[in-house]
C-alpha cells in the first residue's frame, strides 16, 4: 500500500534540487533532480490538475 504525502521540501543543492518527501509515517525521501526533470514533474502536475479541474470545482446541488 502507498504512503500519504504528508509534506515535502524542495531546496536548491549543487547544481540541482533536493526534493525531499515526508510521509504519514514518518519517512523521508530525497532525490537530486536537475533542472529538466523538476520541470518534467511539474508540467505532469500542471497537466492532470487542469484535466481534473473541471470536476473538482463542480459544486454538488445536494451539499
Amino acid at each position: 500500500m502507498a504512503d500519504t504525502l504528508k509534506s515535502f521540501t524542495l531546496a536548491q543543492s549543487e547544481g540541482h534540487y533536493l526534493l525531499t518527501l515526508h510521509s504519514d509515517n514518518g519517512d523521508e525521501s530525497e532525490f537530486l533532480l536537475t533542472y529538466d526533470q523538476l520541470d518534467l514533474i511539474a508540467e505532469e502536475i500542471d497537466t492532470q490538475l487542469n484535466a481534473d479541474e473541471e470536476e473538482e470545482l463542480t459544486v454538488d446541488e445536494e451539499e
